[in-house]
């Protein structure tokens, strides 16, 4: 049985099933281009990049099944299915479920847990912004209920663009609540109930909020209905002057974002009981890390969050949808890693696998090092497949990082990856979903003064555990004995790198790459 699954939108994505196995190709990593759409493409390019895709699956062009969840929408879907029906070799086609219903499938099917409770917030889609199911093997994800007056999401985003620290080194909407929830981390305190008050008023869509907005910052209340005005190829989003005020903005927004999430909870806390208390939170809003570790602090519960909660999951979402549905079992494989296999369109010279010992006494002297094996992680965030790595203990190496390598903000964070039995310093309800970075953690003070590269301003920290023992980094952390900063091997503006010609365009800022175990440098 052969099964293809398209979605064809915002960060688009394929999957692959082929008898038993699946492959996720997220089309970022094919055209280099960060938020791709393939909506937006030549019939001809839609052609070549499926091909590509195929060849990297290594699948042929030959479906039992097209799973066609193109758009949000599904005029949309139908538009793109005219486009593709002559691409996509397949006996039958079906069009795929809902938005949030992809986002549902594709967490739940991931996770541990027989039933579960399932969040799915978003900044939108053709069935709402904050869809509540309930998850068992037998049912699959059940929709209970849909909420639509709180999009999350977008309000977030929007009041993220305002904050001179992020909008002013944006580009894209979809980067800045990342860029601002990281900025919050750097106010060890509380912002003022003034500017709570004024965020409270903007998510739940009370007149006055952005005029109020308007008055504490001096914002172009003409602008701001947008938040953005656009020239050419570039969007500049409208901000303020004041710095300070915007590191207070930062906090005070993601602290209404946690007040309002948990409200909904604490109304319904009876049903998360009656689901063993596990809760799975997916959708963009699942990349807040400091609202997914107050959930599972807050509530007491096991938590999952998929490593693909954003739209690069719906393809796959899809695909588990209509194998529940026909009674294909999910396959047992470790999803984390079921991403894009290394193209390798520049030969490595040297084949001789260097020595862990080598590698990790160049960490110890203060190297930083790109990794690249196997396939790649899916969603955003590298998880030792497509990292970079370096020690935490030198506080100096954020700066360089982000200045000289990553070419971002100078607040923008970075990961511990750890191994299990390095966890005595970090304070979290349960530790069981630690291995796709989708928490911060409290640490210790010891923790924060060993690895202060690796610690945000308000003691916390996204930590990581790696379980993969055949990887380099699994190795590193078994030789080096401590903890390593992890950020995800690519430069700003661009996804993960997925090629071998990728690695090679930022070893100039690096002290060398390691490709499939082999040590190159300049």
């Amino acid at each position: 049985m052969r099964i293809i699954s398209t979605y064809a939108g915002h960060e688009s994505n394929i999957s692959f099933y082929d008898n038993g196995k699946i492959t996720v190709i997220e089309l970022d990593k094919l055209t280099n281009s960060k938020y791709f759409n393939l909506h937006f493409t030549s019939t001809v390019e839609k052609a070549e990049l499926l091909e590509q895709a195929m060849e990297l699956a290594g699948v042929e062009n030959d479906f039992d099944m097209w799973v066609n969840g193109s758009y949000h929408q599904r005029r949309n879907g139908i538009l793109e299915f005219k486009k593709l029906e002559n691409i996509i070799n397949t006996k039958r086609m079906v069009y795929g479920p809902g938005h949030h219903t992809c986002h549902a499938h594709s967490a739940y099917w991931q996770s541990p847990f027989d039933k579960a409770w399932l969040i799915s917030s978003d900044g939108g889609g053709n069935d709402g912004y904050f869809n509540i199911y309930h998850c068992d093997k037998t049912t699959g994800p059940t929709q209970d209920e849909q909420i639509d007056r709180f999009d999350f999401g977008t309000m977030y985003g929007l009041l993220a663009a305002c904050i001179p620290q992020v909008g002013r080194s944006t580009r894209w909407l979809f980067d800045a609540p990342g860029k601002a929830m990281a900025l919050a981390g750097q106010l060890d305190g509380e912002p003022s109930e003034q500017l709570k008050a004024i965020c409270h008023k903007i998510y739940s869509n009370s007149k006055g909020g952005w005029e109020d907005l308007d008055k504490v910052t001096g914002l172009d209340q003409a602008d701001n209905q947008n938040i953005k005005r656009t020239k050419g190829d570039d969007t500049k989003f409208i901000t303020f002057k004041d710095q300070r005020l915007g590191l207070k903005l930062a906090k005070a927004n993601q602290i209404v974002l946690q007040e309002k999430f948990e409200a909904i909870l604490t109304d319904r806390q009876y049903n998360i009981g009656l689901f063993d208390d596990n809760v799975i939170l997916t959708g963009g809003v699942a990349l807040n890390i400091n609202n997914n570790e107050n959930i599972k602090n807050k509530f007491k519960v096991n938590t999952f969050i998929p490593p693909n909660p954003t739209d690069g999951g719906l393809s796959l979402g899809g695909l588990f949808w209509y194998m529940h549905l026909v009674g294909i079992p999910v396959p047992d494989q470790d999803y984390k890693f079921s991403g894009t296999p290394l193209i390798e369109n520049t030969k490595i010279t040297k084949k001789r696998k260097s020595s862990i010992k080598t590698i990790a006494k160049m960490i110890k002297e203060g190297a930083i090092l790109g990794i690249v094996e196997g396939q790649s992680e899916i969603g955003p965030r590298a998880l030792g497949h497509r990292s970079i790595i370096c020690d935490p203990s030198n506080k100096d190496v954020v700066k360089k990082l982000n200045k000289e390598v990553k070419h971002r903000e100078w607040y923008r964070p970075f990961a511990p990856i750890m191994l299990e039995d390095q966890l005595e310093n970090i304070e979290t309800y349960d530790t069981n979903d630690l291995t796709k970075m989708s928490y911060a953690t409290k640490v210790s003070l010891e923790f924060e003064r060993k690895y202060p590269a690796v610690v945000h301003v308000d003691g916390t920290a996204r930590v990581q555990i790696c379980e993969d023992k055949d990887s380099t980094v699994y190795k590193l952390l078994k030789e080096i004995g401590t903890p390593l900063l992890n950020t995800s091997f690519n430069d700003n503006g661009y996804p993960i790198v997925a090629s071998t010609e990728d690695a090679y365009s930022m070893l100039p800022s690096l002290d060398g790459i390691v490709i499939n175990g082999v040590l190159i440098k300049e």
